[in-house]
């Protein structure tokens, strides 16, 4: 006899199923359907999530536009002002790309 394998969709209505069965409630779900919204609709007002965004958010602030634009400028035959960011390949080059 050959074994049926289940996924994961399948196991969540039996399991679902099997749940309401055992406590005697009628297995029909009573909520509304998931649906998008904007994210203009989303509002942090604190804790850790918070916290984490105005780390970020001031630390994308504070980087150089002329480092972080050097390499396009370089490409595109313009001037590129800015320091010069260390090849990969150089000593000492993961730790100079994580300084500001």
């Amino acid at each position: 006899m050959r074994r049926r394998v289940m996924n994961r969709r399948e196991f969540l209505k039996l399991s679902a199923a099997s749940a309401a069965i055992r406590t005697g409630r009628a297995a029909t779900a009573s909520f509304a359907p998931l649906s998008e919204f904007p994210y203009s609709a989303v509002r942090l007002t604190g804790g850790p999530l918070k916290r984490q965004y105005d780390a970020i958010h001031s630390h994308f602030l504070s980087l150089d536009n002329d480092r972080l634009l050097k390499v396009y400028r370089q490409r595109a035959g313009l001037p590129a002002p800015g320091h010069r960011r260390p090849s990969s390949h150089e000593p000492g080059a993961a730790a100079a790309s994580l300084q500001p």
